[in-house]
C-alpha cells in the first residue's frame, strides 16, 4: 500500500520542490516528460498539486503543440483514468496529417504505430464520452490516411515497414488490398535486411491483418516461407508458435513446415507450454488436422498440471480441442482439465455473437429467401454446443446452410478460412448434413440460383428425411450427455442428477427452468411431440457420467 501512495523515502518531494519554482517556465514537452516520469515508475508520489499543475499549464499551451509533442502526450496520458486527451490528438492530427507528415515516410508510420497503441479501449471511451467504437474510429484513420499511405508506402524502409505492418494488425482494414498489395510488395523488396524481429512482427502482423483473418497473396507466404529456416533458431516458444500460426491461418503451413518443424517441436514440447503458447499451437494441430494421439495425450496432460485456471483470452481453441478429444476418446480423463477450465468454460459464450450475425444484411435477405421461396422453416443463428455458430439450422433434420461470406474466405484466393472449415468439420463430425453456400459465388448464378439450391435442399432432404428417428434420438443423446457433463462441471453433480431425471420421465417442458446453452436444439428436437416421437426402444437411462480413465 505504501509503495504506490506515499514517497517513503522523500525522493519525489525532493525532486518537486525545487521543480515548483520554475515550473511555469517549462516547456511543453518538459512538462510531458515530468508527468510521464510520474506515471511510468513506481512508486509514483508526485503530489496532486504538482500533477493539476502540469495539467493545467498543458491544456494552456496545448494550441502550440507540435507533432512531437502530441505523441509524447498520447503516451503519457493513454492510460491515465481521469485525464484524456485523445479526442483533442486525435482531431489535431486528422485535421493537420499532410502538415506533420509531407513527404517523410517515417512520420507517417510513427503516427500509425502511436495511435493503435494509445486509443482507448472500450471502457475508457464509455468513460470518455466517444461515440465511435474503436472499428468504427479506425475505418476513418485508414479512409484518412489512404492518399498518403498509397504515396509513401514503398519509401519507407524495414523499421517502418514492420511499424506500419503491425499498425495494420491493430488496425484491421477490410478491402484495402491495394494497400496490402503496396506493403507487400515493399516488404519483399527489403527482405535481405531481414532479421528475426523484423520477420516474425511482419509474419504474425499479416497472419490477422483483416479483421483476424490472415492476408496478403501466395507469392508473399511462400517468400516468408523460404526466410523461415533462417531465423529458426532464433526464435523463442512464442515468436515460434505465432510463425507457425501464421502460416496455418493463412493455409500456407507446407508439408516441410508441417512434419520438419510443428509436429517435432509440439511432440518434444507440449508438456511445457504455457497458455499464450499452446492457444497458437493447438490452432495449428486444429487447422492441419493433426490426429497423433499421444500429442493430444500431452495436450490434456499440459491443462490438467497447470499451475493456474486458463485465461478466458486463449480457451477457445482450447475449448474445441477438448469437445472433439471428448467425442473421438470418450474413456479420457477430462476431471482435471474441465476443472482448471472451469471459469473460462463459465463465460464462453458464444451466444454474445448473435448480434453481430444478426446484422448482417446477407443472413436477413437469404433468411427470407428460404421462408419465402421454399417454405423453409429454418432457425437462423443456431448454437451448437457452444462451440460453433451454425448460420441456418434445420430441425429436426439437422441440416446446417452454412454461408461462405467475405470474411469466410481467404483474401486474393477463393479458398474458404481455416477456421470455416474447422467449423464445417466439427458439424459433420457430429452428424450435420452441410449445405455449404459460397456468397460470392451464389451471386453470380443469378436467375440459376434457385434451381441450384432447390437440387442441394433435394439431396439433403433425400440423406436426411423428415421422420429420421434413428438419427434424432441419437443427436438428442448426444445434446443430452453433453449438458449433463457442463452442468456436473459449472453447476454441481446434483443438479445434473435432477436435470437428467427430468429428461427419464419425459418431463421436457421442466428443461426450459435451466436457460441452458443448446437449449434451442433440444428444444426444436424432443419437446415438440408432432414434430419428434423417438420409438418406445429408445431409453435414455444410461445416460451417466463417464467413468474416469487414465489418460
Amino acid at each position: 500500500e505504501l509503495r504506490y501512495k506515499e514517497d517513503i523515502f522523500g525522493v519525489w518531494a525532493a525532486i518537486e520542490e525545487p521543480v515548483m519554482k520554475v515550473i511555469h517556465k517549462l516547456n511543453v514537452m518538459d512538462l510531458i516528460k515530468y508527468e510521464y516520469a510520474s506515471v511510468g515508475t513506481h512508486p509514483k508520489a508526485f503530489s496532486p498539486l504538482f500533477h493539476q499543475t502540469i495539467l493545467g499549464l498543458i491544456n494552456e499551451d496545448f494550441d502550440q503543440c507540435g507533432l512531437k509533442e502530441l505523441l509524447h502526450l498520447w503516451q503519457t496520458y493513454r492510460n491515465h483514468k481521469r485525464v484524456r486527451f485523445h479526442t483533442k490528438i486525435f482531431k489535431v492530427i486528422m485535421d493537420k496529417a499532410e502538415e506533420f507528415i509531407g513527404e517523410d515516410p517515417k512520420v507517417l508510420a510513427q503516427i500509425l504505430y502511436s495511435y493503435v497503441n494509445c486509443r482507448p479501449k472500450r471502457h475508457a471511451r464509455r468513460e470518455e464520452g466517444l461515440l465511435d467504437n474503436e472499428e468504427q474510429e479506425s475505418g476513418k484513420v485508414v479512409e484518412r490516411f489512404f492518399p498518403l499511405l498509397i504515396k509513401l508506402i514503398p519509401k519507407m524502409e524495414l523499421p517502418e515497414l514492420v511499424h506500419t505492418s503491425l499498425a495494420f494488425l491493430m488496425l484491421k482494414p477490410m478491402n484495402y488490398h491495394d494497400l496490402i498489395l503496396k506493403l507487400e510488395r515493399a516488404i519483399l523488396k527489403k527482405k535481405d535486411a531481414f532479421d528475426a524481429f523484423s520477420y516474425v512482427n511482419i509474419v504474425y502482423a499479416f497472419s490477422k491483418m483483416e479483421k483476424g483473418n490472415a492476408t496478403g497473396t501466395d507469392a508473399f507466404w511462400e517468400e516468408m516461407d523460404k526466410q523461415f529456416y533462417k531465423f529458426q533458431g532464433q526464435l523463442d516458444d512464442l515468436e515460434l508458435s505465432r510463425v507457425l500460426y501464421a502460416f496455418a491461418n493463412r493455409d500456407s503451413m507446407s508439408e516441410k513446415m508441417r512434419d520438419e518443424v510443428l509436429l517435432p517441436y509440439t511432440r518434444k514440447n507440449m508438456l511445457k507450454l504455457d497458455y499464450a503458447v499452446l492457444h497458437n499451437i493447438v490452432f495449428c494441430l486444429l487447422y492441419q488436422n493433426i490426429e497423433e494421439e499421444e500429442i493430444w495425450k500431452d495436450f490434456v496432460r499440459n491443462i490438467s498440471y497447470q499451475k493456474y485456471r486458463v485465461p478466458i483470452l486463449y480457451y477457445y481453441p482450447l475449448h474445441i480441442a477438448r469437445k472433439m478429444l471428448k467425442d473421438k476418446y470418450p474413456k479420457w480423463n477430462f476431471y482435471h482439465f474441465d476443472i482448471v477450465a472451469m471459469e473460462a468454460e463459465r463465460y464462453l459464450v458464444l451466444t454474445r455473437r448473435q448480434d453481430d450475425y444478426k446484422r448482417d444484411p446477407f443472413n436477413f435477405e437469404m433468411c427470407a429467401w428460404f421462408r419465402n421461396v421454399f417454405e423453409l422453416n429454418v432457425n437462423p443463428v443456431v448454437e451448437f454446443q457452444n462451440t460453433v455458430m451454425i448460420d441456418f439450422a434445420v430441425f429436426p433434420n439437422n441440416i446446417a446452410i452454412m454461408l461462405q461470406k467475405e470474411f469466410d474466405t481467404l483474401p486474393f484466393t477463393s479458398r474458404p478460412t481455416p477456421m470455416y472449415k474447422l467449423r464445417l468439420k466439427i458439424l459433420q463430425d457430429a452428424g450435420w448434413y452441410i449445405i455449404n453456400i459460397n456468397q460470392k459465388e451464389f451471386k453470380e448464378l443469378g436467375v440459376n440460383r434457385e434451381q441450384w439450391f432447390k437440387e442441394q435442399l433435394d439431396k439433403a432432404m433425400e440423406e436426411r428425411p423428415y421422420n429420421d428417428h434413428v438419427d434424432m434420438v441419437r443427436s438428442a443423446e448426444n445434446l443430452i450427455q453433453e449438458l449433463y457433463e457442463r452442468i456436473s462441471v459449472i453447476e454441481s453433480e446434483e443438479k445434473a442428477d435432477e436435470f437428467l431425471e427430468l429428461i427419464k420421465k419425459g418431463d421436457f417442458s421442466a428443461l426450459k427452468n435451466y436457460k441452458l446453452p443448446n437449449f434451442e436444439e433440444i428444444s426444436a428436437q424432443i419437446t415438440d411431440p408432432d414434430d419428434f416421437a423417438p420409438p418406445e426402444s429408445v431409453s435414455y437411462t444410461h445416460l451417466t457420467l463417464p467413468t474416469i480413465y487414465s489418460v
